[in-house]
């Protein structure tokens, strides 16, 4: 059955009054799980839910967490999806793999 997703025209942050270069197109850059962007520093030192190289929210292997921390979770959280916490009208959500292999 499909989801009936509606999918975004353009990436978060783009411009629609800037599309002069390429790389206009692309938007802001977020790392998994965090709601504001970085600017091209997505070193785990600045990961919000890393402590220096192991996980502390999202791991799903106990080897990459903090202390053997897993939980499991590969769908973001409402609070930790950049596209739900970042729209406006209409409240979008990040896609998952799912509805990746739904659109393709």
């Amino acid at each position: 059955m499909p989801s009936k997703n509606l999918w975004a025209k353009y990436n978060l942050g783009v411009n629609l009054d800037k599309l002069d270069d390429r790389l206009d197109w692309f938007g802001d850059y977020y790392s998994w799980g965090e709601v504001n962007t970085k600017n091209g520093d997505h070193t785990w030192i600045r990961y919000k839910y890393g402590n220096q190289t192991r996980l502390e929210k999202y791991s799903t292997n106990k080897e990459f967490g903090k202390d053997g921390f897993i939980d499991m979770k590969t769908h973001l959280d409402l609070e930790d999806d950049a596209a739900y916490m970042n729209s406006e009208d209409v409240k979008l959500k990040m896609p998952t793999h799912d509805d990746f292999v739904e659109l393709i």
